[in-house]
């Protein structure tokens, strides 16, 4: 279900599909929780849309199937029925074709070595202009480790002496995308 804002003060953009493909993501403000729509024409109804985030998360949508050559819009408002105080906004739209989501995830955090005893690495590929989280849940979902990788910052080590042996998930947010790799801990 999407929120439809009696008083959506909203912006529409347009777009030529490059690809069958394409990403698109808008990061909020802290007062402006974005809700994407993905549209055909102006009165169409949304082909796909973005409601998942509060209080400036990034939303997105991974559009498929789109027709190279046509022309998309995209609508974007704030949730509330106020006109947002930070009503700022990132929006970009990227073409996947080029390589797959897991390929791109790959590609971007490695985590090593995999069996760990002592301590793991995770390793990002290329620079970040944000900061980067991460999280480290057991099989059971609890955070049983968390940091941060300041902008600039290429890899952290985390501390497995405390883990006990086991399969633990290794979640890294970049870039608004949720990478997920698994580790096994052996003691």
């Amino acid at each position: 279900g999407i929120f439809h804002s009696p008083a959506a003060f909203d912006v529409w953009y347009r777009f030529v599909a490059t690809a069958t493909s394409q990403i698109i993501s808008v990061k909020g403000s802290q007062s402006f929780d974005a809700v994407v729509l993905l549209k055909d024409s102006c009165s169409a109804g949304p082909i796909d849309c973005a409601d998942s985030t509060t209080s400036g998360g990034t939303e997105k949508i991974n559009a498929t199937g789109l027709i190279i050559g046509h022309t998309y819009f995209i609508r974007v408002y704030a949730y509330g029925s106020a006109l947002p105080s930070t009503s700022d906004f990132e929006i970009c739209l990227i073409d996947v074709n080029v390589m797959s989501v897991s390929e791109l995830e790959n590609n971007l955090v490695s985590v090593f070595p995999n069996p760990a005893t002592n301590k793991v690495a995770i390793s990002l590929r290329s620079l970040s202009r944000e900061s980067v989280v991460y999280t480290v849940l057991n099989v059971n979902g609890q955070l049983v480790a968390s940091g941060r990788f300041a902008a600039n910052d290429l890899q952290k080590e985390v501390d497995l002496n405390s883990f006990m042996s086991g399969i633990y998930n290794v979640r890294i947010i970049v870039a608004g995308t949720i990478i997920n790799k698994k580790i096994v801990v052996m003691k």
